[in-house]
């Protein structure tokens, strides 16, 4: 039985969201104000948390031993941020969702805290399938936070798509390259990738350099940022102070 001690930031916001998830259906007519405070001092508390939260390993189980995740100093120093990122998104988002979303106002927050479930894992990744796995969690609830504001703006919907087709050519580059790495390294852990990527493959090198072309789209990065001005231009002002 792996030991669940390392992922209980995680785990935590998977609860709130969980928790809010039972709130949006209990509650009718709710003008999103509860839910969204509900969010936010969930998010807050798991702040608390984190600032007592051990430090740990979890390893996959199975006979393979490969670390998955690393809740260590750096990782709940990342995490604090998002969370930090999450709680003001949300609280920045209460009035705006509420005026222009008041029937989705649950789905909204619930986006959120999906995306921060996958960037809170991504902090702690310590082996390639968890790491693709997290950026996928974070990203595919910003495609549909972005594409909320569609009927509002006529560049809502291009700014959601390109955000959306960037997020998915993304993905198929970074898993053709990291299928390159696994092919030649015979592992997913970045730990022992860390060794073997000085060693000089050609075909190592390549799949190297497409993971890293398709992590910088989805983040952005120069020259891969195409897509960050129609979809910050579109979508609702707190998602994209949250986005950024």
């Amino acid at each position: 039985m792996p030991d669940m001690t390392a992922l209980i930031i995680p785990i935590a916001v998977t609860l709130v969201t969980l928790l809010v998830l039972l709130a949006d259906l209990a509650v009718k007519d709710d003008d999103g104000r509860g839910i969204g405070t509900l969010a936010a001092v969930g998010l807050l508390a798991v702040l608390g948390v984190s600032f007592i939260a051990p430090e740990g390993v979890f390893v996959a189980p199975g006979d393979s031993g490969i670390v998955s995740f690393v809740q260590d100093a750096f990782a709940l120093y990342v995490q604090r941020i998002v969370l930090v990122a999450g709680i003001i998104g949300i609280i920045g988002s209460i009035d705006h969702v509420d005026h222009h979303f008041p029937k989705r106002t649950g789905e909204y927050f619930l986006m959120i805290l999906f995306s921060l479930i996958g960037m809170t894992v991504l902090a702690g990744a310590r082996d390639l399938v968890t790491l693709i796995v997290a950026f996928e969690l974070m990203g595919v609830p910003l495609y549909v936070l972005a594409a909320m504001a569609k009927k509002r703006s006529p560049l809502g919907i291009e700014g959601a798509w390109k955000l959306y087709l960037t997020g998915a050519v993304s993905s198929a580059i970074t898993l053709y390259g990291m299928s390159f790495v696994v092919g030649v390294t015979n592992t997913v852990s970045i730990d022992v990738l860390a060794e073997t990527v000085s060693s000089g493959s050609p075909m190592v090198r390549l799949g190297m350099m497409l993971m890293l072309g398709g992590v910088g789209f989805k983040i952005g990065a120069v020259p891969f940022h195409m897509w960050v001005p129609d979809t910050y231009q579109s979508s609702p002002t707190p998602f994209v102070a949250f986005l950024s």
